[in-house]
């Protein structure tokens, strides 16, 4: 692992747990620090940890990510006061909704860095029976409402809303049985309903496995979970946690991401993994956030399957697209339209040119063989 890599890890822990980072070695290069804080939309966190540095040791574009981190602040605060307004409207009609993921961490992270978690929507649960309920409110109150195989999502201005009545994304053709124990299970963690410690973890380690296996996950993933587990470790069975994940075929994922808690942020479990560098460098080459170098998603060029990359490029099948063009799942002869459409959106609005689609295909294609080799190398 390089110098910059185990630097932006030393700066990461440094900044979850509120703590001075070391000195940065010398020869740091400080731009790759900052390019890939931006790739996987740490800049603001990261800040946070380099503000604790002598002046003579900071970046000389400390100026940059000082002014990013109180943009983030910003931003996230206003955020995180829509949603606190919402969920007081949701309580005062007598609907109760499960909070999931970044939403229930964010205070975890301590006074002044709280909205410093960034994120780009809130993921909560909710009974099937009331989802209608909800969609009346959410489209009183003026958002934008999109039907889900699993839910709906609610949009205005900066504010979205993932509202699931399954966590099928996760769970897969298990969640019914962890849909109830979610639900008979919650608690409340920051004035907040949430799943218990036991399958809080198990949830952020399956969303993380989901993310790894498809268009990748960033290094915030790992963060979330060794904050949580600092937390909440003496609530938390372990042995339920790796049930859990085992029976959903991520038993890989636990062990990777308990044994990096142990490499990266000086945790005890007795477990071993094959190669932990790995893992993590597998979190920082690409992400939620991250695309490799190029406009094309690692998604749709990965080289499973008998699917080209061109045809997932240019004509993808509807099952590629049935999630962003409903009216696929009823009329799959349809495709062709969206073909176009799709074709017209990336040039004409997203101002993605065909010679350089077409030269970013080469580059894509490497660095998915090469993430789906390092997935094949971890057993993922």
């Amino acid at each position: 692992m390089t110098t910059e890599r185990k630097y932006f890890i030393s700066l990461s822990r440094a900044a979850i747990f509120d703590e001075t980072p070391p000195a940065p070695p010398d020869g740091l290069d400080w731009q790759w620090l900052w390019e890939k804080s931006r790739e996987q939309n740490l800049t603001g966190l990261l800040a946070s940890a380099i503000e604790k540095l002598p002046n003579e040791q900071r970046p000389t574009n400390y100026e940059q990510w000082y002014t990013t981190m109180l943009q983030t602040a910003m931003v996230m605060g206003d955020r995180f006061d829509e949603f606190e307004r919402m969920m007081g409207i949701l309580r005062q009609n007598g609907l109760e909704v499960i909070a999931l993921k970044g939403v229930v961490l964010k205070d975890l992270y301590g006074e002044g860095r709280s909205t410093l978690r960034t994120m780009g929507d809130f993921d909560v649960f909710v009974k099937k029976e009331k989802l209608s309920e909800i969609q009346r409110i959410f489209a009183t109150d003026g958002y934008t409402l999109t039907d889900e195989r699993t839910g709906l999502t609610a949009s205005k201005d900066a504010y979205s809303w993932d509202i699931f009545y399954t966590l099928e994304e996760e769970f897969r053709d298990k969640s019914g049985k962890y849909d109830e124990i979610i639900r008979n299970k919650a608690i409340k963690i920051n004035g907040l309903t949430c799943p218990c410690p036991t399958y809080m973890l198990a949830h952020l380690l399956l969303h993380l496995g989901k993310h790894l296996t498809s268009e990748g996950a960033g290094l915030r993933n790992l963060l979330d979970i060794a904050l949580f587990v600092k937390a909440y470790k003496n609530e938390i069975d372990f042995k339920e946690v790796r049930n859990v994940c085992q029976e959903l075929d991520f038993k890989n994922i636990y062990i990777y991401a308990l044994n990096a808690l142990n490499k990266y942020f000086d945790f005890d479990f007795d477990i071993e993994a094959k190669d932990p560098k790995k893992f993590v460098a597998l979190m920082l080459d690409g992400g939620i956030f991250g695309e490799g170098k190029s406009n094309v998603l690692l998604a749709q060029v990965s080289k499973r399957g008998d699917i080209s990359v061109y045809r997932k490029l240019f004509f993808p099948p509807a099952s590629m697209l049935e999630e962003s063009y409903k009216y696929l799942q009823k009329f799959p002869f349809l495709l062709p339209v969206a073909w176009v459409h799709r074709f017209f959106y990336a040039v004409f609005h997203r101002k993605f040119g065909v010679k350089k689609m077409l030269e970013d295909i080469e580059g894509s294609v490497e660095f998915a063989k090469k993430h789906d080799k390092t997935m094949e190398e971890l057993g993922l």
